[in-house]
């Protein structure tokens, strides 16, 4: 029966009350360990997004076990944790999240699980971007911010930090798998620079179903032209189509990008309109899906992607 009654669909505020005692009364009788562990134990690590997973997998090494409440390949912005999950979390000493919005179920399980474990929002580590208020919406954070090789080394950082705190035993190795770490993702960034710089400015436009490639335009010069903002869910208005038809006809555009997963019915109609072609999928959420296993792999393939289809031919 432990935790099974702790759903966070629709939690009202007694309700949450009470789930919070039950869970700190099942951690006073020792049936649930949150806090800490016995000697010799591997840090249990829950996380809440496939890029923070492949990092604290990499620089925890075998001192740490990784729980994955949201698998690899799966969709962030619209899980919602079951009792399964949440009890996941509860058991754990450290959960990672990416932060700036994008879980927004957080602030309901770290209610629930008050008194347990540690929370790190790794979007505290990077300065944001903002998406501006529209029409019945307010100005919010962009949430992506592992597009941004930068952005992932800083949270690889926080990360090494807080490993080594919460284990001082195996601090040496996680500086250690953190330097090496680090060093890839330096490496990428030079690959990814000279990459790109065989793109002239005049091309580097990316048309995505999602308004998921933020950081990663401001970090290479490119412009973004999403069919849908961060707040939709189906298919774009035939106005913000008419509009995004328009903008790629006076900018000349010869490719758009699907998303595994995410791939709107509105990309034949904007590609038959324009004359542009498919120039491949993108993933935006992290490694996992199309058999790509690590962030870098996921910046490999969506940077070779974008170059190829959008590179002048010679």
């Amino acid at each position: 029966m432990i935790l099974r009654l702790l759903d966070l669909h629709g939690m009202e505020e007694k309700s949450l009350m009470e789930m919070r005692g039950i869970f700190l009364t099942v951690i006073a009788a020792g049936v649930v360990v949150v806090a800490g562990s016995a000697y010799g134990e591997k840090l249990r690590v829950a996380s809440l997004h496939p890029v923070a997973t492949d990092l604290a997998r990499r620089i925890g090494g075998d001192r740490v076990e990784v729980v994955e409440i949201v698998r690899s390949g799966g969709d962030p912005h619209h899980f919602e944790p079951g009792p399964s999950e949440i009890r996941a979390v509860a058991e754990a000493r450290i959960v990672l999240a990416a932060g700036l919005g994008l879980e927004s179920y957080l602030p309901k399980l770290m209610a629930a699980t008050s008194g347990g474990p540690q929370y790190v929002l790794l979007g505290k580590s990077v300065k944001p971007l903002r998406f501006p208020a529209t029409q019945g919406s307010v100005e919010m954070a962009d949430p992506h911010w592992w597009q941004s090789l930068s952005n992932v080394s800083a949270a690889a950082r926080k990360i090494r930090d807080v490993f080594g705190e919460a284990d001082p035993e195996g601090r040496d190795g996680y500086e250690a798998r953190a330097s090496a770490l680090l060093a890839s993702l330096e490496s990428l960034k030079e690959w990814a620079a000279l990459e790109i710089a065989s793109l002239p400015k005049s091309v580097r436009v990316l048309v995505t179903p999602h308004d998921g490639f933020g950081y990663f335009a401001r970090d290479f010069g490119f412009v973004t032209i999403p069919l849908m903002d961060i707040k939709a869910t189906n298919q774009p208005t035939p106005q913000r189509v008419s509009e995004i038809i328009a903008k790629m006809r006076a900018r000349g555009v010869r490719a758009v990008f699907a998303e595994q997963g995410e791939n709107p019915k509105a990309l034949s109609e904007i590609m038959r309109e324009t004359g542009a072609r498919m120039g491949g999928e993108l993933i935006a959420d992290g490694p996992g899906s199309g058999g790509v296993r690590t962030y870098e792999e996921m910046m490999r393939h969506n940077i070779s992607t974008i170059v190829e289809a959008l590179r002048p031919a010679p």
